[in-house]
């Protein structure tokens, strides 16, 4: 139970780090540069543990 629910939410955080990382490149910045993407990449290295 508690693995489904927990790759559940991995998967769910990766695919708004992919929108995240989309939205990034639309508007030309870099993803250093881009807060947004760069609290999103913290949340999913934290489920990854």
């Amino acid at each position: 139970m508690f693995l489904a629910k927990h790759e559940k939410k991995l998967a769910r955080e990766q695919k708004i780090l992919a929108r995240r990382r989309a939205a990034a490149k639309a508007a030309n910045r870099k993803l250093s540069e881009s807060c947004n993407y760069q609290k999103q990449r913290l949340k999913v290295a934290k489920l990854h543990e």
